[in-house]
């Protein structure tokens, strides 16, 4: 690792949804899938930010991953460190959102990556997903940071206001998330009834808080927004960027 490589990219991915996951997704086409993959592995290769070291590619539906491979190995894509963890997940138990299987695939990738050991910090990044703003982003983050992650205030349904912490993009220092929040999926609960406890995003807007009496401090760090989603935009009543 180079002295000025701080961060690690996590990508997950999920080529061929099973289960219920599979027919609520709106891209569950594995081909189409793995088009918006190579996309995603590609910007991250070619990103041009010396402090990426790496980029981990790790995948729960044991779908095949050579033409992925022969991207990350292919003059276009960069010189940037590239490894791929394949393993075949079953689906979220039923009654649980698919942030289960994605956390259980990040914990499974701490521990099976060799990459992921050389970096303080990784990023983990929903792969299908290009980030164009990123290394603004780490422009304004402080030297040390415990977890940064975009936490919003939704009311989709209701006028009760419904905190939680999107996780298409989060940058996590490695130790602590080994440490505190690893394990976090483990302590979702299907439903019914439905509770905070069945979507990945309100477990870990939840949790955090618990960890110790730090208090968290409010900064607008940059965009953590995916593309549009297909479905529908909900209505936020503030955005805030918070830091650990």
């Amino acid at each position: 690792m180079k002295g000025s490589e701080r961060f690690c990219i996590l990508m997950t991915a999920t080529v061929a949804p099973k289960g219920t996951a599979g027919t609520a997704t709106y891209r569950s086409d594995p081909q189409v899938r793995l088009a918006d993959y190579r996309e995603g592995l590609r910007f991250w290769l070619q990103l041009k930010d010396d402090r990426i070291g790496g980029v981990v590619f790790v995948e729960n539906s044991g779908y095949p991953l050579e033409a992925l491979r022969a991207e990350a190995d292919s003059g276009r894509a960069g010189s940037r460190r590239c490894e791929f963890i394949s393993c075949d997940f079953p689906p979220p138990p039923e009654g649980l959102h698919y942030g289960y299987s994605e956390f259980a695939l990040v914990d499974h990738a701490l521990k099976e990556s060799q990459l992921l050991r050389d970096f303080p910090y990784f990023i983990k990044a929903t792969g299908r997903y290009k980030w164009p703003a990123v290394s603004k982003l780490i422009d304004r983050l402080p030297s040390n940071f415990l977890v940064a992650a975009d936490c919003r205030i939704q009311k989709p349904l209701s006028k009760a206001p419904n905190p939680i912490l999107p996780v298409a993009l989060v940058l996590f220092q490695t130790n602590f998330f080994r440490r505190e929040l690893s394990h976090l999926y483990q302590t979702m609960v299907p439903a019914p009834p439905w509770t905070r406890k069945q979507f990945i995003e309100d477990v870990f807007y939840d949790q955090p808080k618990n960890v110790s009496s730090n208090s968290y401090g409010e900064s607008v760090a940059g965009d953590f927004r995916p593309p549009p989603a297909p479905f529908f935009q909900i209505k936020r009543s503030r955005r805030r960027i918070f830091i650990r």
